[in-house]
C-alpha cells in the first residue's frame, strides 16, 4: 500500500475538468497536433494534480518516441529529442502492453531505465498509453515530487488518454490533407491555363491566379462570387458557357416534365438546369439544398450527361483583342448526397 493522495478525501477539490469540457478543449485545438499535444498535456495536469506530464508521441516508423510536448515545472528540462522505443523505460512498457500504470516509487521499479523524471527530482509517475482506432500512437506521462498517484487518477488519465489519442489522430489526419490540398493549389496556381472552379448552381469556389491573365477580372472579384452576376458581359458569358444551347429533347423543363411556368429555366432553350437559374426553384416548387431527395436527383438526370458533352467542347471567345479557348469539365459528387461541380479552363487560342 503506498500513501494516499490527499485529493482521495477532498474530491470536491479535484481540478474540475468535466468530459464535455476535456472535449471541448481537444475539439478547440482543431488541426494542429503540436499545440494538441500542450493542451493535453495541461489538461492532464490540473485533472491528476501532476507536477509535470509528457506526451511522448511515436514516430511514422515506430521506433523512437519524441518528448516535445511536456508542461509543468522542468519542462524546459526534459529532451526535446527523438529517443529510441527500448530506451523509454516506463513509456516503452505501457506502450507494450497497451495499459496505464502507477509507479509508486521510481527509483525502486525495475521497468525504469534512465527515466528523466528521475534526474529531475520525481518520485511517482501515472502513465497511460495512447491508442487511436487500434494502433499505439504514443503515451501520458505524469510525474510528481510527493504522494503517489491514486487509482482514481489513473482513471482520469485513461479517460484523457481515450479522447486524446483520438483528437490527435484527427489532427494528424486533417494537417495531410492540408498539406496536400497546399500542394494542390501550388500545382493549380503555378498553371498557365486560367482554371476556375464552381459550383453547379454558379457560385466561384476557386480561380488560378492565371485567370487574371485572360479575364478583365481580378481574383479578389471572382472569389465567393455568382457567375450569374458576371455573364452579363457578353464575352464572359461565352467563356462561362451560361448559355449554351441545348439539343431539342433534351432541355431541362423537357427530361422533368416540368411544368412550373415561374422558373426561370422553363421553356429556354439552354443547357443549363433549374438548379443554376439564381432562383434554385425545381418542379416541385422546392429551392436547392432544402431536400437531399433534390440533390440526388442530379445524379438520376439525363441533362447532365448531354451538359457534360456540351460544355467540354472547346469555346473560341475574344475578349480585349485576344483569342481565347474555354471549355468546362463537370466533376461528378464522390457520393450521391453530393452536387455536381464544374472546372472552366481557359488559355490563349492555339
Amino acid at each position: 500500500m503506498g500513501i494516499k493522495s490527499p485529493m482521495d478525501n477532498e474530491p470536491e477539490q479535484r481540478s474540475g475538468l468535466y468530459e464535455d469540457e476535456i472535449r471541448l478543449r481537444l475539439f478547440a485545438e482543431g488541426s494542429n497536433p503540436a499545440r494538441l499535444a500542450c493542451v493535453i498535456a495541461q489538461t492532464a495536469a490540473r485533472l491528476i494534480r501532476a507536477d509535470t506530464v509528457a506526451v511522448p508521441l511515436l514516430s511514422p516508423d515506430n521506433l523512437k518516441i519524441h518528448y516535445g510536448h511536456v508542461c509543468g515545472r522542468n519542462s524546459d528540462k526534459f529532451p526535446d529529442a527523438h529517443i529510441p522505443v527500448e530506451k523509454s523505460g516506463l513509456c516503452c512498457w505501457v506502450m507494450d502492453n497497451r495499459k496505464s500504470i502507477l509507479c509508486e516509487n521510481l527509483a525502486e521499479d525495475l521497468r525504469v531505465s534512465k527515466d528523466p523524471a528521475m534526474k529531475l527530482g520525481y518520485n511517482t509517475a501515472a502513465l497511460a498509453p495512447l491508442i487511436a482506432h487500434g494502433k499505439v500512437i504514443g503515451g501520458l506521462s505524469a510525474y510528481r515530487d510527493g504522494p503517489p498517484f491514486t487509482d482514481a487518477d489513473r482513471a482520469e488519465l485513461d479517460r484523457l488518454a481515450g479522447y486524446a489519442a483520438a483528437a490527435i489522430e484527427n489532427a494528424r489526419f486533417v494537417e495531410e490533407i492540408l498539406k496536400e490540398q497546399k500542394r494542390l493549389n501550388a500545382i493549380i496556381d503555378g498553371m498557365e491555363h486560367g482554371i476556375v472552379i464552381m459550383s453547379f448552381d454558379g457560385l466561384v469556389l476557386k480561380a488560378n491566379r492565371s485567370v487574371e491573365k485572360y479575364l478583365p477580372l481580378k481574383l479578389d472579384e471572382l472569389a465567393g462570387v455568382y457567375v450569374q452576376e458576371l455573364v452579363t458581359y457578353p464575352p464572359l458569358d461565352a467563356v462561362f458557357g451560361w448559355n449554351i444551347p441545348a439539343p431539342p429533347g433534351r432541355r431541362c423543363w423537357e427530361i422533368n416534365n416540368c411544368e412550373n411556368r415561374i422558373c426561370p429555366m422553363h421553356m429556354r432553350n439552354l443547357a443549363r438546369c433549374w438548379a443554376n437559374s439564381g432562383e434554385g426553384c425545381c418542379p416541385d416548387g422546392k429551392r436547392l439544398g432544402d431536400d437531399l431527395k433534390i440533390r440526388n436527383r442530379c445524379m438520376k438526370c439525363g441533362l447532365m450527361e448531354t451538359a457534360a458533352e456540351i460544355f467540354a467542347i472547346p469555346r473560341k471567345v475574344d475578349i480585349m483583342g485576344v483569342s481565347l479557348t474555354a471549355a468546362t469539365s463537370i466533376i461528378k459528387p464522390e457520393s450521391s448526397d453530393g452536387i455536381f461541380e464544374e472546372m472552366l479552363v481557359i488559355s490563349k487560342a492555339a
